[in-house]
């Protein structure tokens, strides 16, 4: 039992300071840029509610959720070059004030950062302020364990604009 312990240790040990050596050899920063075209009427709408809250204010929309699947591209017109896909959650999350929690996964399919993956996550309170910040909390392929930020802000009434700043080990 205690052999066990002892090896359980080790691998807990092992995976939770991974991470740390891994950022500790001279990670890059990189710079993106790029749009979110959210349609929500039409024949290929890419946001859908799926759930509304029946019990409290319209107002603040609390407790409403809304799935995304909106195509991202690298200018603000919506038939420029796709680079890829933000999906994921909105959720209405103030009883007080209209605000969502936004997690969503950038998922690209450019050449360049072909079945790369970030992870955004942030709360967004909407008309309050005219940039968002938002966490990258990780990636995947070219941006394995990837942490930074994004600032989000509205271009038009149907493409926000997104500008990420990271620090990784980009992998060639």
């Amino acid at each position: 039992m205690v052999k066990l312990s002892k090896k359980l240790l080790f691998v807990f040990l092992f995976v939770f300071s991974l991470p740390h050596s891994i950022f500790s050899q001279n990670p890059k920063q990189i710079h993106l840029h790029y749009y979110i075209h959210e349609i929500v009427l039409g024949a290929n709408i890419s946001s859908v509610v799926v759930t509304k809250s029946s019990n409290h204010p319209y107002t603040t929309r609390f407790g409403e959720v809304t799935i995304i699947d909106s195509k991202v591209t690298e200018t603000p017109e919506f038939s420029s070059n796709e680079i890829g896909r933000a999906q994921g959650i909105y959720t209405h999350t103030s009883q007080t004030q209209f605000s969502l929690l936004m997690s969503y996964t950038l998922v690209f399919t450019n050449e360049e950062y072909n079945r790369s993956i970030l992870v955004v996550l942030g709360r967004n309170p909407y008309v309050k302020q005219p940039l968002k910040e938002m966490l990258i909390d990780r990636g995947i392929g070219k941006f394995w364990l990837a942490r930074g930020y994004a600032l989000m802000s509205s271009a038009s009434s149907n493409a926000k604009i997104c500008f990420i700043d990271l620090l990784n080990n980009i992998k060639s």
